[in-house]
């Protein structure tokens, strides 16, 4: 009997070791599922969570900024009627009170005018101009050249005056014809040299105080290049041909500024060719002396 029992015991006991391990394994896979529900219903609200936060952003209404309106009424000042004197008449007390309003006194608003600015002109120092020497030398003498006669001395002018008088005269007394005027320059010759002589360098004379003026026509010479100085001299010496033609032209004494120097010698070689000669003067060619300053030709 013992033996029976044993042998049913041992058939039992692996049966009953099967189901405890079957009863762990089910425990164990209950708490995972358990954990994966957990898990995922966790992450399910964390994103219904963070994405209804993200759309209640959107659905916020933006706010508007209206406009600052002011409303301003605008009152006419009354005229102003001067000063009203109330005096308030005698208390039957015998105290005498003299009640006096204050006036307030409303100025009318001066409108102010408008004053224009005064146009300042601008000052152009000359220093500009004297650095481009050449511009402003051909600029002024262009427009010098046309006023011929206003650097004219008297001196001169007399002088001429003088000699179209004599010049009349000569033409008056003298023979009509050449071969008259011959005969008589022979005869004044053999006569009487030195009133032939004086006569001859009278004429010359005349003659070139007219080519002087003629030179003294065609020059001009702007203040501005002279730098202040009115010490200016310079001499030019040239020979006049018979036919008015002006040879052999130079310097003898230069004034130290090239822009005078340039000017005169200009406007001697715009005066050739001046007149001939007169018909009683033989010589081969008038020898010529003119000297320039600020003042004129002397």
């Amino acid at each position: 009997m013992t033996l029976k029992m044993t042998v049913k015991n041992n058939h039992r006991a692996p049966h009953s070791t099967d189901s405890a391990s079957l009863v762990t394994l089910n425990g164990r896979g209950n708490e995972n599922r358990l954990i994966m529900i957990a898990f995922t219903a966790s992450l399910i609200c964390h994103c219904i969570f963070f994405s209804v936060l993200i759309y209640a952003q959107t659905l916020k209404p933006k706010r508007r900024h209206a406009p600052i309106v002011m409303n301003v009424s605008l009152v006419s000042l009354p005229e102003y009627s001067g000063p009203s004197k109330q005096v308030s008449k005698p208390s039957v007390s015998g105290k005498e009170k003299v009640s006096k309003k204050a006036v307030t006194i409303k100025k009318k608003p001066v409108s102010k005018q408008a004053v224009a600015p005064k146009t300042v002109k601008k000052k152009v120092s000359l220093k500009k101009k004297t650095y481009k020497s050449e511009k402003v030398k051909k600029s002024t003498l262009q427009k010098l050249e046309k006023k011929i006669e206003t650097t004219t001395s008297d001196r001169i002018a007399k002088a001429i005056d003088e000699i179209k008088a004599k010049v009349d005269k000569e033409k008056e007394r003298a023979p009509s014809r050449e071969s008259e005027a011959q005969i008589t320059e022979s005869k004044q010759l053999g006569g009487d040299g030195e009133t032939v002589g004086g006569k001859l360098a009278e004429i010359v004379d005349i003659y070139r105080v007219e080519v002087a003026y003629k030179v003294q026509h065609n020059w001009a010479f702007p203040e501005q290049l002279a730098d202040g100085r009115t010490d200016l001299q310079t001499l030019l010496v040239f020979k006049v041909m018979p036919n008015g033609e002006i040879k052999d032209l130079f310097f003898t004494d230069r004034s130290g500024n090239s822009h005078f120097d340039e000017s005169a010698f200009r406007a001697v070689m715009k005066s050739n060719p001046v007149d001939p000669h007169p018909r009683s003067v033989s010589e081969p060619y008038v020898q010529m002396g003119l000297r320039f300053t600020p003042e004129g030709i002397q």
